[in-house]
């Protein structure tokens, strides 16, 4: 079966990676657009082994599964602890609000 994927080309500008360890987390989530801030699907990696891109798929999902859902905000986060609430430091980029029935890859600039 076609697994239901969003697609997230997030550019972290050279100056930013220039100010941040390689050992930093890149945590990548869709979450809903109000009440929890919970986020329905992430993804958790080392800056060092990013390559430019996140898939997020139901696999990812904690409890609502992303293809149930219908409008989220991605959200790029760079971090040093790599824990799930904003630490200060944080660098956090929030999308616009993207449809899932129209919008399968957004693209961000981190700055």
């Amino acid at each position: 079966e076609n697994m239901f994927t969003l697609t997230i080309n997030a550019v972290i500008s050279d100056a930013l990676l220039a100010s941040r360890s390689e050992d930093d987390y890149l945590m990548v989530y869709a979450k809903a657009l109000s009440g929890s801030n919970m986020p329905i699907a992430i993804q958790k990696i080392q800056l060092k082994n990013y390559g430019g891109t996140v898939l997020l798929s139901d696999a990812d999902s904690l409890s609502t599964k992303l293809s149930e859902s219908k409008e989220v905000l991605v959200v790029v986060r760079i971090s040093t602890t790599g824990m799930a609430l904003k630490q200060t430091g944080d660098i956090e980029l929030i999308s616009d609000v993207i449809s899932l029935a129209e919008t399968r890859v957004v693209n961000l600039q981190v700055e």
